[in-house]
């Protein structure tokens, strides 16, 4: 991949190729997972495609939301920058045999392979992750580490060209941080500013450790039904690959799949 670190903002005004950015798009996402980076990827002037089975409106995991995808899977640039995979309810993402072929090609020469929360599961599911390290969502990292990821739990983790973020709102610092890395730090610091992303939140209970025990049980109350819906999926993919790849097999797995390292 070109270096375009030194040039920005030239590309803004037409001198350099834009970097192309591929957003996968599905039924049931988490749209903050994918509008934070979005925005930022955006005023810097990265061309962003919204990749989607059909050109059908795709809603959001409450229903409600219709995004408009601008390419379908067939019409994606063959050679992305930048291939980006949100969370939300992934089950039948991660279970679609055409979603699945498409990250696996697209993943193949894109020069950057990203998520964030448990979009990480789909990149997962497609074998992107094999011998990487992700984050996710921290309700997310087990299953996560069930299919033989090394789990971080850092808010955005990077290895090699492997960028992800932990759940929902960290995708602005995981837009930012790529931002960093492919077109410089004055590149992200812009980003920052037309966003006026200078965060400050009201309580501190923004995770497990800060939300307490109590807030914890609420969040398993009102999630359990999905999460096992998700664990579903999850044995699912785990036999689909292990039956297409016996040196998969889970067990020859174990010891990768149970770690969740703080990096």
């Amino acid at each position: 991949m070109a270096d375009h670190t030194a040039n920005w903002p030239d590309h803004l005004e037409g001198d350099a190729r834009p970097l192309e950015v591929g957003i996968l798009l599905f039924n049931g996402h988490t749209t903050l997972d994918f509008v934070g980076p979005y925005t930022a990827f955006s005023a810097v002037g990265m061309k962003i495609h919204l990749v989607s089975k059909t050109l059908d409106p795709v809603l959001s995991e409450d229903c409600v939301l219709a995004i408009a995808p601008t390419a379908t899977f067939d019409d994606c640039p063959e050679r992305l920058d930048i291939l980006l995979v949100p969370g939300g309810f992934v089950e039948k993402a991660m279970l679609d045999q055409a979603t699945i072929a498409f990250l696996a090609d697209r993943g193949a020469t894109a020069s950057y392979i990203t998520s964030v929360c448990n979009g990480a599961l789909i990149l997962a599911a497609a074998g992107l992750l094999d011998g990487y390290r992700s984050a996710t969502h921290w309700a997310s990292r087990d299953h996560l580490a069930q299919l033989g990821v090394e789990v971080s739990t850092e808010r955005v983790c990077i290895d090699r060209n492997r960028f992800s973020g932990g759940g929902v709102t960290a995708g602005i610092d995981f837009g930012l941080t790529v931002i960093a890395h492919t077109l410089g730090e004055k590149a992200a610091k812009f980003a920052q500013l037309v966003m006026e992303y200078d965060p400050k939140p009201p309580f501190n209970a923004g995770s497990p450790q800060g939300a307490g025990p109590e807030m914890v049980a609420l969040f398993d109350k009102f999630t359990a039904g999905p999460d096992t819906t998700l664990r579903n999926a999850v044995s699912q993919v785990m036999e689909q690959r292990a039956a297409s790849s016996p040196h998969r097999a889970s067990g020859e797995n174990a010891g990768l799949a149970a770690s969740i390292v703080n990096t």
